[in-house]
């Protein structure tokens, strides 16, 4: 196929698939779904083994000392010592991405820096801009490990008092415990000012060419073989897509900017569509605007970061907000922009509801896969979905603390009610750690959803098509399924069983803090950035404008939203307060 027919083709249908090929036995092979999965899994089996062969002794040894130190903690009372808790903490901070493995990847995939004023901080610190903040970061530090001292010391004073009373005394128990929860509190804070004395000089050009030319050649291949684009045409296309999304990261890099829940995805999008509708994109760049192979390799690897055994601790709270909510507010959002609002394209409302009721853009990236909608009706719910998380991830964290609402409760309401994984982190955060462990999870769980909501999505479109001619077989429903979801399951089954295999602490270590946080996600954040500056670059308002007419969509989301907010709500109190309240004690 001729480039010039590739783009005829693309520019008629407008639909988030590939152009179908024939002729050829392994044609059907050649889609942007099974190069997807080959490419995910070609970066995630080479994290998986480097990260085993060269953290996992140090990361185990460094874990069993600390282990021994807890084992051998010679008080027996009610709480747990601050010599078992100094070692637990420690435990928990072991990273295998400190190993040298982890230091490549991160110098090597490292986004732009947090600024403030100079832009150029975002890519280097010279020692003539280092020091002078140096000198203030090592004050912070000095005083954060001057109050930490301090706290310990009342903690051990504590500690002491009430074992000298045999643990008989409860006030002297209570006071203990939370003058050791003070003192934790405290270590975390010199912690973060620790790292951020160590860190005095940095340069991440070097890096950031490296990842332009690596993920150039990684997807050349592919892009030639499902479009016949030559490698030096995609790469041409494809520098300016790496570039826009610098600058993307470079402004949600931005201390005020950060502040606003602004991400990458937000820039990615705006910087695409002021080019798309000024200048125009010109026509070299469209070479290297391959959002279906971008967004279907990211949400592969975005399955590597669901483990199983996580979903499990939280129990059956977990899934009844998760499985329980979403699906309902799923159904009953694409029955109320139907059959109340009767939105003429069933494609926009189906992509709409998914966005708002799982995951936000991964589970709409995927249901537009599934249902075969037009890149405008995808970039219009990811642009509508953005915008709503920007004030949801502020708004709920404020009302939250305002009425001092129980911390797991908190956290669920956070994990079902935002769309985005990252603006669930943001806002749990802003809450307490245990509203962020809680809410993080829930959006696993929750995140679970989008393979199963793009298969029956297939199925049901596939259904529908299919009616008039009563003729439905499973090679057409085969057809139309989004096989990249095969992938992403995949790596979900693949670090949940690796995840098994090891005990806790050592799976934190080197999964957790290395082969995903340090590896996998790397790859996963930069391939979503490039998808949504592509996205972005091929937005025109003329032709969103015709969703804005009558505000239907914007009352579907409205309508969609509000019943998440309530029925999420509702589920995690009634799961964790009447129907499970021994779940409570297990978090």
């Amino acid at each position: 196929m001729t480039n010039s027919r590739q783009n005829t083709l693309a520019n008629k249908n407008n639909k988030i698939t590939t152009p179908k090929k024939t002729g050829k036995i392994l044609s059907s092979w050649n889609t942007a779904d099974y190069w997807s999965i080959l490419l995910a899994f070609a970066l995630i089996i080479p994290c998986l083994f480097f990260y085993a062969t060269n953290e996992f002794e140090q990361v185990t040894e460094q874990i069993s000392w600390k282990k021994s130190v807890m084992q051998n903690d010679p008080m027996h009372g009610p709480f747990k010592s601050v010599a078992w808790y100094k070692a637990f903490d420690e435990q928990r901070e072991i990273q295998a991405a400190d190993g040298k493995f982890g230091t490549f990847l991160k110098e090597w995939l490292a986004k732009p820096h947090k600024w403030t004023n100079n832009p150029l901080n975002a890519f280097f610190l010279t020692k003539a801009e280092a020091y002078p903040q140096h000198d203030v970061k090592r004050k912070k530090y000095e005083e954060a490990s001057n109050y930490t001292a301090m706290m310990k010391a009342l903690a051990l004073s504590a500690q002491n008092k009430a074992e000298n009373d045999h643990f008989k005394n409860l006030a002297a128990n209570k006071d203990a415990q939370e003058k050791i929860s003070q003192w934790r509190r405290a270590r975390l804070k010199q912690q973060d000012a620790k790292k951020q004395f160590e860190k005095i000089t940095y340069n991440i050009v070097p890096g950031l060419l490296g990842i332009m030319l690596f993920s150039g050649v990684v997807f050349a291949l592919p892009v030639y073989c499902i479009r016949r684009t030559s490698p030096v045409q995609f790469f041409i296309g494809f520098v300016p897509v790496f570039l826009l999304s610098v600058l993307s990261y470079t402004l949600a890099a931005q201390t005020s900017l950060r502040h606003y829940g602004l991400g990458y995805s937000v820039w990615g999008i705006i910087l695409g569509m002021l080019i798309a509708n000024t200048i125009g994109t010109p026509r070299w760049i469209r070479s290297g605007l391959q959002i279906e192979l971008y967004t279907k390799t990211a949400l592969i690897l975005l399955g590597a970061e669901i483990i199983l055994t996580k979903v499990m601790a939280i129990g059956a709270p977990g899934f009844l907000i998760a499985w329980v909510g979403a699906p309902i507010v799923l159904l009953t959002s694409f029955w109320f922009g139907k059959k109340i609002l009767k939105i003429e394209s069933d494609t926009l409302n189906m992509v709409i509801s998914a966005d708002l009721s799982i995951c936000g853009t991964s589970a709409a990236i995927a249901t537009a896969a599934a249902c075969r909608a037009k890149e405008e009706e995808l970039t219009f719910a990811i642009g509508l979905s953005l915008v709503f998380t920007a004030v949801m991830m502020v708004l709920m964290p404020i009302c939250i603390n305002a009425i001092h609402m129980n911390e797991v409760l908190a956290g669920a309401w956070l994990g079902g009610s935002i769309d985005a994984t990252g603006a669930v982190a943001s806002a749990g955060s802003l809450v307490s750690n245990r509203a962020l462990e809680v809410a993080v999870t829930i959006k696993m769980i929750q995140n679970i959803l989008i393979g199963i909501v793009a298969f029956c999505v297939a199925v049901y479109w596939s259904v529908r098509a299919e009616a008039t001619n009563k003729k439905i077989t499973l090679a057409k429903t085969w057809r139309n399924f989004p096989k990249f979801i095969l992938g992403f399951i995949g790596a979900m089954f693949l670090f949940s069983f690796v995840y098994s295999r090891l005990d806790t602490p050592t799976a934190h270590s080197l999964l957790d803090q290395g082969v995903i946080r340090n590896g996998t996600k790397l790859f996963r954040d930069w391939f979503f950035c490039f998808s949504f500056v592509a996205i972005g670059l091929q937005c025109n308002f003329r032709k969103l404008k015709k969703y804005f007419e009558g505000g239907k969509t914007l009352s579907l989301y409205l309508f969609g939203q509000s019943l998440q907010l309530v029925l999420s709500f509702l589920l995690a109190y009634l799961g964790f307060f009447v129907f499970f309240p021994d779940s409570l004690s297990q978090l």
